[in-house]
């Protein structure tokens, strides 16, 4: 299950980017990149793109700031200063530093905007001006990893006509399942919406969807049998 329809998965397309670090006391606003390995970021969108079972909720700040950018009420690189800031100041010590990557997405429906984050592990460096020694030390990023287990959170959101959809598509990795740390649910002013056991309901039925329709692969056409069969390994597991 995924955020994106196929039609969007199709035209996705990746339309502003900036990158900010965040994690640190003192935080540095940075200016609105030019696109760059545009196919690596779209790539972690992808994979990441949960169903959304979280909503914003009735009084939600970046809510407003998102929905503010896309109408071109306030700049790309504004609004995304803004809400890298209130992260950063959201953002609970003992959870890791990283860079918060916001991306403005265009899909093939000229009245959808799509706006993603990703927080993103990352290693530094200290670089100096060779030119100018006496310069003090500027700390830089040196690496983002292509690995899905750098990303530590993200977050889509659909805006349309202007207006942003309730439903947010979440995900944390110090979480398990579909849940996400407090200060992270409280930065984006969204609540949980779908219980685990709907949850588990929804997942039975794309089971047994997806087996029937592959009825004809399975042994002695059995699905009930298949059906038994990948629940009992489900099951089993520790996450899902």
């Amino acid at each position: 299950m995924s955020f994106f329809t196929e039609e969007e998965e199709a035209s996705l397309t990746i339309k502003k980017m900036i990158l900010h670090v965040v994690g640190g006391k003192n935080f540095e606003a940075m200016p609105e990149r030019d696109l760059e390995e545009e196919s690596f970021f779209t790539e972690k969108i992808l994979e990441t793109a949960a169903s959304p079972v979280f909503m914003f909720k009735s009084l939600s700040a970046p809510r407003r700031e998102l929905e503010a950018i896309a109408n071109g009420d306030i700049a790309f690189e504004a609004g995304a200063q803004g809400l890298a800031r209130s992260f950063n100041t959201a953002h609970v010590s003992g959870s890791a530093d990283g860079v918060l990557c916001m991306f403005e997405l265009g899909v093939d429906d000229p009245n959808v905007v799509i706006f993603s984050l990703i927080k993103y592990d990352y290693k530094f460096a200290l670089e100096q001006d060779d030119t100018n020694p006496q310069k003090s030390l500027r700390r830089i990023l040196t690496a983002l990893v292509d690995d899905k287990k750098a990303i530590q959170k993200t977050a889509l959101v659909r805006v349309i006509n202007g207006v942003a959809s309730q439903d947010v598509s979440a995900t944390d990795r110090t979480k398990q399942g579909p849940d996400i740390a407090d200060y992270f649910a409280d930065f984006l002013s969204v609540a949980r919406t779908i219980s685990n056991s709907e949850l588990s309901e929804i997942s039975r039925k794309l089971l047994r969807g997806i087996l029937q329709a592959c009825k004809k692969d399975l042994p002695g056409e059995d699905v009930p049998k298949a059906i038994k069969h990948a629940q009992g390994i489900l099951g089993r597991r520790l996450k899902i």
